[in-house]
């Protein structure tokens, strides 16, 4: 009786071999596990989480080596199982941390907006420090130059600039002369770095000529340093005259040196009716 011996080549070999390999199916679990690896493996917390990640590769390739040596057998399901759970967790752990980073990037770019406001703020509260001593020092400066040729005090009224009629105008006219107008320059500079009060510009003469001549030359002269300041930057709304005539002397009128005193005119920077102080100028902080 003869024997019938098959031989098989190399590509039959490996036919026979992935045909064998192909009658055993993985266990569900171990496809479970391959799946759970694979979200796991192209989702955004793969990233974050490396060591997990291949923690879950070793684990399922166990699984896999497992499926291998003996397809179907309980350590294959076993092993399958914890790929899967490894892969679970690993994708948790990932996430968490991925919320983790975005609660830390949300938080440093709060605290950078707030310092860059801060910074801001103080940048702002500097430039109005530095442009309140820049005024008060202008106001200063203006005052002190209004000393040569007025008086400056405090009364009930407010700050009162008391200034001869003589250093501003003629004998007997109302409109400035040359010498005043460099004057009231300093004037009206000292007077925009009062903000928020009203100033009133008063006339005064002294008894020589009829009541009626000297109100309405009070009057005129009045409304002349109005209009210079007010042409100088004062704020219309903030300046007003009026004519007092004869009627507020400071002197007797007896002698030609007190009838002079009483040819002035007066700015007054009224008092604040709530704080009682005739400057807006704050303490710097």
């Amino acid at each position: 009786m003869k024997r019938t011996i098959l031989v098989l080549g190399p590509a039959a070999l490996i036919a026979s071999l992935v045909a064998g390999c192909a009658s055993h199916k993985a266990s569900q679990q171990l496809v479970d596990a391959r799946q759970a690896y694979a979200r796991l493996e192209s989702g955004p917390s793969a990233q974050a989480n490396p060591a997990g990640v291949y923690e879950a590769k070793q684990a399922l390739g166990r699984a896999e080596t497992a499926f291998k040596d003996d397809p179907g057998s309980e350590k294959e399901v076993h092993l399958a199982y914890i790929a899967q759970r490894k892969s679970i967790q690993a994708d948790a752990n990932g996430q968490a941390a991925l919320a983790q980073s975005q609660r830390q990037q949300a938080e440093a770019m709060a605290q950078q907006l707030q310092k860059s406001r801060l910074a801001n703020t103080e940048g702002r509260l500097e430039s109005e420090r530095q442009a309140r001593m820049v005024a008060e020092a202008r106001a200063k400066e203006a005052l002190d130059k209004l000393s040569e040729f007025a008086a400056v005090k405090e009364d009930q009224r407010g700050m009162v600039i008391t200034i001869s009629g003589q250093v501003l105008f003629q004998t007997n006219k109302s409109d400035l002369n040359g010498t005043a107008k460099q004057r009231l320059d300093n004037v009206a500079e000292a007077l925009k770095q009062v903000k928020d009060h009203k100033i009133v510009v008063v006339g005064h003469t002294d008894n020589t000529g009829g009541d009626d001549l000297n109100q309405k030359l009070s009057e005129r002269r009045a409304d002349s340093v109005r209009s210079y300041l007010v042409e100088r930057g004062v704020p219309t709304d903030m300046i007003r005259s009026e004519g007092r005539g004869e009627r507020e002397p400071i002197a007797s009128n007896a002698t030609p040196t007190s009838r002079a005193n009483n040819r002035r005119v007066e700015i007054i920077v009224e008092k604040d009716e709530n704080t009682g102080t005739t400057r807006q100028q704050q303490p710097m902080p």
